[in-house]
């Protein structure tokens, strides 16, 4: 795919767009609140159903109370820009927050390629600190316009600033946490949705090493990321194929051997409850990655 191709995020294909398309556009997007007992969210082993397609059907009879996050976004987009509209990936690490919320209690959340600020702005209600982080200015002031739109959401500091993972290395890193993140808290990192070119892919985790073993941070580092398995069909293999996610699963386990202290595991998307309407389909996947000091 080229950097001018124009694509549209499956979140946004029945939303009724008048006027131009790049012009922001407003989602209300309806979400669950979990329970004031918190051992019901905690507890909860197998929160979802699978329907006759395998895609995860919500089970939130419990839940009675609901919320609602107003977002600007755009609509169709070209390649360089798919930061500016919301994609399922962001849903599912949403979910994932409300369902362990006691876990983002008392943490940095660190978010690389925020895009909108959705997720930053659901961790925002259970961390010490958010910095929201993209490349893109674009997507940076539509994260900007969230966070002031949703204030009421945000229950800490919520920081949105310019983080490019080609021009990173490993002193700009340091210096970057050192500008940014307050030592005395753990650093959790939340990537959303971000495994779409091979490029962006590498430098995503040339980022996460450099931070994950910067001197700077002298706490133990939890990362995150969600994505959506995109299936291709190509005339080269004739076949149906993933090469970015084969791409990153190489990268998974290139960082598993360059350091032992890194620990990588899939979380079943099964295993934490659906909070936010959307569909929450079988190609979605969340990892998890913890580096041990």
């Amino acid at each position: 795919m080229e950097e001018t191709d124009v694509v549209l995020s499956d979140v946004h294909l029945n939303k009724i767009v008048e006027g131009d398309s790049k012009v922001k556009q407003y989602t209300r997007i309806k979400f669950f609140c979990p329970p004031i007992e918190e051992n019901l969210v905690q507890s909860c082993t197998s929160c979802n159903t699978v329907d006759e397609d395998g895609d995860y059907v919500c089970n939130n009879q419990d839940i009675n109370e609901y919320d609602v996050i107003g977002v600007y976004h755009n609509m169709a987009t070209t390649l360089n820009n798919v930061g500016c509209q919301l994609w399922r990936g962001a849903l599912l690490m949403c979910d994932f927050i409300h369902h362990n919320c006691e876990m983002f209690r008392n943490k940095n959340v660190l978010e690389l390629g925020s895009g909108i600020g959705l997720t930053g702005i659901v961790a925002a209600q259970y961390a010490h600190q958010v910095i929201c982080t993209d490349s893109q200015k674009t997507a940076l002031d539509i994260c900007q316009s969230n966070i002031e739109e949703n204030s009421r959401f945000c229950k800490c500091t919520v920081k949105v600033t310019k983080l490019d993972w080609f021009r990173m290395t490993e002193s700009s890193v340091s210096k970057f946490l050192q500008a940014n993140l307050s030592n005395q808290y753990p650093v959790t990192i939340l990537v959303c949705d971000c495994v779409y070119d091979n490029a962006l892919t590498d430098a995503l985790f040339r980022t996460l090493y450099f931070i994950a073993t910067s001197m700077t941070l002298r706490n133990a580092v939890t990362i995150y990321i969600s994505l959506e398995k995109r299936l291709n069909f190509t005339m080269q293999e004739f076949d149906v194929t993933c090469k970015e996610y084969s791409h990153f699963q190489d990268c998974l386990s290139e960082l598993g051997k360059c350091d032992e202290r890194f620990e990588i595991k899939q979380i079943p998307c099964s295993d934490f409850r659906q909070f936010f309407e959307y569909d929450r389909v079988v190609y979605l996947e969340l990892w998890e990655i913890k580096y041990s000091l």
